[in-house]
Formats: structure tokens, sequence, C-alpha cells
């Protein structure tokens, strides 16, 4: 199936091929009869795009003081990856579509297959959504017209925040796609609507539109008896400060101005002051739009304590429709395909483009889940690579490791389907599949690296086993004691090797700092990790999908403990401050050792510093740029030579990708004995439990 995208660093706009996306818990899998170009957010990520690289700059200096930051603490080779990565990788466009719903994921009760549902899928023939951003469309409303579902819904919310009522006076500047859709909700709603637009053919679709400000003032005026506007939108691209200034003029006292469009308007005090405004920003289609907890089910909004979630508002507005109240057959619209979407950007960039632009699809059904991207031909060795997951870790450091090793890249597998389709690209795959039975039958793709969420690497891992493949397992093993004891059965089982992505113990400089102290024991050793806040509602902080940080993290960190004192674990205990603790480790040879685990420090502050101290010598790693050394027996010169090299960071993913591969065409042993791994992790959860 096909699905667009556009690309951050050129702008270009394209179409590609992607495979047939795989339902999660929670989601459809619909086949789009129509989609809603919403022209300023997607006019907006197009002109970005198309910009220079200072002219990114400066449409986001928050990110830049960022990437300087990021600069300072890894360095500036690995902050100009990261940031070119970024850029590079395309956006899906568009969130407003109708469609029929092919296939339920697990958990989905309200919806049937065959239904007519409005979603905020993007611009492609077939998408997941989630069924909480989806309505069922009614009987007697067109497809064409439910498309425009999500689109309403934002101006909808805007006008739930602006709380008007049957009789008020709505005043809305910016007459694009969104400022005509609010004109007719708020009408439908019993307002009256009086708007402003520089462009006289989108003044003139509204009843009374104007070109003019003044004429725009007067006729506010004039319907409220000299009192203002009871609220006042703001829909138009890019709000300035002289945007602000006449929204504060046109609104009656303790009236309220919303932000809908995009900008970042400085107010004016004194307007708002002196005629107590309130101003809001609105905030997507409702209530539990981008919040984690209600997305994925776990949390409900009763209507009594929240009236209006987003899929209360996307009712809302199909019931508009079906009753005659809303509607937008007559906007002026462009129906096109995907095969013009280029055109059709390009026309919305120059200002050439109608008020709406809207994709209609074929009614057949591509089902294909594979994707071939090249030639198949030879790698290295003949034990080809399949990699499943293709996100940000997968891409940026994962996938260049094994190509670093002269690996063959055979398939690489997304659920969505589009990610794995950009990175196989990108990266030279052989094919791309959402079906990872497809992966299990393959006989060329002995090796697999299983890069997905957290909360899948165990189902994942004793797939790939089963079906008799060499698996790396990225960190954590598992999310809870039940998986790692799932887990540990099947590699005991298992003829393939199992490795846990523990790169730490393969960097630099922790190998050349195991040189030195093996045979030197016992130590104590102080493991710093300067991890930063997260969102409270990331994934990561979630233990039933991430697992929480310090499963998630600091297995990484006690790796390294071990891998150092080189004697197993016999005790463990953990203090915890919020989402920040401290660790501590037994060792059977007496060594002892922590690791602080912090989030709320600063970025600025090397993220990870690690320190051994034994046999009349201290040993100091920061970053993984450089280790410094200090004690009897120590020669300074040697200390010198090691902090004058250019501080690269380097934190073992190649090397160990590479001894990985090794062990599989030579037939040797894991370079992570399994037993170390599974020690590890089990001291992670008893530290926990303590």
């Amino acid at each position: 199936m096909r699905q667009l995208i556009g690309h951050l660093g050129s702008g270009e706009i394209e179409v590609v091929d992607v495979p047939r996306p795989r339902p999660g818990r929670g989601e459809l899998l619909v086949a789009n009869e129509y989609s809603v170009v919403s022209a300023g957010t997607e006019r907006m990520l197009v002109s970005f795009g198309a910009a220079s690289l200072v002219g990114k700059a400066r449409r986001e200096p928050d990110r830049v003081r960022k990437v300087f930051d990021k600069a300072m603490t890894d360095g500036v080779g690995p902050t100009v990856q990261a940031v070119q990565a970024r850029l590079e990788l395309p956006m899906p466009l568009g969130y407003s579509a109708s469609g029929v719903v092919l296939e339920l994921g697990p958990g989905v009760t309200d919806f049937a297959v065959g239904d007519r549902v409005a979603t905020n899928g993007p611009h492609a023939e077939i998408v997941i959504v989630n069924s909480r951003l989806t309505a069922k469309v009614p009987p007697h409303v067109d497809s064409r017209e439910a498309a425009f579902t999500t689109v309403a819904a934002v101006a909808m919310n805007a006008l739930r925040e602006a709380g008007t009522e049957v009789g008020g006076v709505v005043a809305i500047i910016g007459l694009g796609l969104i400022g005509q859709i609010a004109a007719r909700v708020a009408e439908a709603s019993g307002c009256r609507v009086v708007g402003l637009d520089p462009v006289a053919a989108r003044a003139d679709s509204i009843p009374e539109g104007f070109t003019d400000a003044e004429i725009f003032a007067a006729r506010i005026m004039a319907r409220t008896d000299d009192a203002g506007a009871d609220a006042v939108l703001i829909t138009s691209d890019g709000a300035t400060r002289e945007t602000t200034v006449l929204a504060a003029a046109m609104a009656r006292i303790r009236g309220t101005v919303v932000l809908v469009g995009a900008g970042d308007p400085t107010l004016d005090r004194r307007s708002f002051y002196e005629r107590e405004l309130r101003f809001v920003v609105s905030h997507a289609y409702g209530a539990g739009r981008d919040e984690v907890d209600w997305e994925s089910g776990k949390v409900e909004y009763p209507r009594h304590r929240v009236r209006w979630t987003a899929q209360r508002n996307f009712e809302a507005v199909l019931d508009l429709m079906a009753r005659g109240r809303l509607s937008f057959s007559d906007l002026d619209s462009l129906e096109t395909t995907l095969d013009e979407a280029p055109h059709a950007y390009q026309a919305l960039v120059d200002g050439d483009a109608p008020i709406a632009t809207m994709f209609h699809y074929e009614s057949r059904i591509d089902g294909g889940d594979h994707v071939v991207l090249r030639d198949v031909r030879e790698g290295a060795f003949g034990a080809a690579v399949a990699v499943i997951g293709a996100g940000t870790f997968a891409t940026r450091v994962l996938v260049p490791a094994l190509i670093e090793n002269n690996a063959r890249l055979r398939l690489i597998a997304s659920r969505g389907g589009l990610s794995s389709v950009l990175a196989g690209r990108k990266f030279g795959f052989e094919a791309t599949t959402t079906n990872l039975e497809r992966i299990w039958e393959d006989r060329a793709a002995q090796i697999v690296f299983v890069t997905t969420p957290h909360e899948t690497h165990v189902d994942i891992a004793i797939a790939a086993l089963e079906a008799g493949k060499h698996v790396w397992l990225e960190k954590p093993m598992a999310i809870d004691r039940a998986g790692l004891a799932r887990l540990a059965h099947a590699a005991e089982e298992a003829h393939g090797l199992l490795m846990v992505g523990f790169n730490r113990r393969f960097a630099p400089t922790i190998v050349e700092l195991c040189e030195d102290t093996h045979g030197r024991g016992p130590f104590s050793m102080v493991y710093t990790v300067n991890a930063g806040p997260l969102p409270r509602d990331h994934w990561l902080n979630d233990p039933l999908r991430g697992g929480g940080r310090i499963v998630g993290e600091a297995c990484h960190f006690v790796d390294v403990l071990r891998r150092v004192a080189n004697s197993s674990i016999v005790a463990s205990s953990a203090h915890q401050l919020g989402d920040s603790a401290t660790l501590n480790f037994e060792f059977a040879d007496g060594s002892i050792g922590t690791v602080h685990y912090f989030t709320s420090g600063h970025s600025s502050i090397s993220k990870e510093r690690f320190e051994v101290f034994g046999a009349g010598r201290v040993w100091q790693v920061d970053n993984f740029r450089t280790l410094r050394t200090a004690g009897a027996g120590f020669d300074p010169v040697r200390t010198l030579k090691r902090l004058s090299r250019p501080p690269v960071q380097d934190k073992g993913h190649t090397a160990a990708v590479g001894a990985f591969l090794r062990a599989v065409r030579t037939g040797g042993a894991s370079p992570i004995p399994f037993e170390q791994s599974l020690e590890v992790s089990r001291a992670i959860f008893d530290a926990l439990d303590s």
C-alpha cells in the first residue's frame, strides 16, 4: 500500500510503498476512502523542510539550545550525527480521514470489521488508528464529508475553550481551513460569526467575512452594541503580537481570546489587563489527545467529569453532519490522488491552493505485508541479519554498527511499516515486512536483532529462538521476573546464541580499564548516571510497557560493575527518591559497587561517570570519552596521552555487534555469557524488591 511522507531536511513530498501495517492493542486497521490536508499544519511542515539550516534554526531556537548542550557533553561529532539523523527522518503527513475498518486489534470491542469510520489517520491507503481517536460515521453522512471530522473537531474544541453560547458573537481572525470550519461550527451552534482574512476569496466564503481590519472591527461593534465579541479565535498562520493586539481590541470585557493556529505571539499585557481577558491556547481536538493513559485505554474520562473528550468531539461533529446542521460540500476544494500530491503541496506553499485539498483513495485493498527493496546479494558471510524494530536507537546506532561490521542486511520489520521502509531504503536492506512469520521462515536470516518496545522483548526473543535463530536482544531482558524466567527457560532449550545488548563493557575505555584492573581486586566502584528527566507519561515510566527507568536502563550500568569485578553478585539493595535511585551491590570477591541513577541533574554535565578504587589506585571514565588513572605504578604520561586524544565518545556498540557476529560465524560462545546477563537482571529486581 502507499503512504505520503514529507522530508524535514528538504521539504520534498514523496509517496512510498509500505507493507500492510498490523494493529496493536486498542487499534484499528482502516482502508482510507478520503483524507483532508490540514493546510496550516502541513504547509508549515513543508515550508520548514524547504528552509535552509539557518532558517530551520531560527524557527526552532529552543531546539538549538538543546543541540549546544548536547555538543558540550557528547562532543560535536555525535551531536552533528544526531541532528542530521533527525532532519533525515521523514514525517507522515495528514491527520483527518474517513474509511472502512479492515481489522480489529486486541481489546477493541466498540467497532466491527466493515464499519465506516472517521479517524485521525494520515494520508495513506491503509492506516493504523487508535480506537479512541475514531468515531463511527452515521449512515446518511457521506464519506467525503466525514473526512473533515478531525479538523472540524479542532475547531469545535477551540470554541468549547472559548465558552461560546447560543446567541454569542464570535470573531475569527484567519479564514483558512480551520477558520472556515470554525465559522460553520459556531453558526451551527447558534452563534453569529464575523471573520477577517486578507485573501478576498476566503473572506467571501462566509456571510460576514472581511479583508479590511477596520471594517471587520466596525461590524463586530455594530453587532454587539459596541461591547465587543464574546470570543475571538485566532486561526491565522503564524500569529504575531499585532494579531493578539487586534484580537484583544475586538473582545468584550471578560471575553476570551483563543489561539488555534501556529505562532508564538507576544501578548500586550495592558490590553488584556484592562479588559480582564482570558487567553487560551487550544490543544488539538479535545481532552485525552496526547495523554498516554487515555489513548492507551488505561483510564476513561466519565462524562460527568470530562464532558468533551477528543472522541466525543468527533461524534458531535458527525452528529451535526447527520442532522444537516454542518456541511462542507460547498467549500472551495480540490479532490485529487496521492500521485498528484507533490503538485498539491506546491500549490499550498505558493498560496495557490483552494481552501480544502483532499485525497481520494481507490476501493482496492493492498494486503501485502512484505516489500522488496533491492535485489538479493550475498554479504560478507552467509548468515544474514533481520532487525525487528526500526526506531531511533536501531537506525542511529545498531544498524550503522551492523554496516560497520559488514553484515548482510536481509530484513527489517516494524508494526506500522513506514519506519522500516524508510530505514530499509536508507541502509540497504533487501526487504521490509510487518509480519514476523516471514522472518522466522526465512532461512537466510539466521541472526535476529530485537529492538522493539520493552514489553515485547520476551515474546519476540522466545519466538526467534524457537525458530532456530541467533538472537541479539536489546536491554532489558524482561520487565518482570515471570518474563525473565520464561526467557531463561527458552534460552536453555535453544540451539542458537542469545546475547543481551550490554554494549558498554565493549567500550574502549572500559576494555582498557579492565585490562588495568585485572587481578587487582577487590574494588570499590561508583557509577554515576546523570539521566535527566522524562515526561511523566513517557512510555519508559510505565511499568507495563517500559518496566520503569531502573529496570529499563540501569541494567546497563550494573553489567559494567559485573564485568569489572569479574565476580558474581551476591547481594543487592536500593534506595529511591522519585524516579532517581541508588543501587548497591556486593560481589563474591568482596568488591562493592554503587549505581547512582539520578534524573534531577542538568544536561550540561556528563551523562555517565564511572570510578573504580582499589590496590592504591583510581580509574575514572568520563562519558566514554576519556580514561584517567592515578596511583602507585601508573605512568602519568600514559594518562596525559589518553587525555590528549580527540575525545570521541564510544559506548562500544560497534565492538559489541562485531563480537556477536564473529561468535555466530565461528560457532563460538556468546561474547557475554548468558548467565551473567541473567544474573544482572535478577540483581536489578532484587534491589528494587529490597
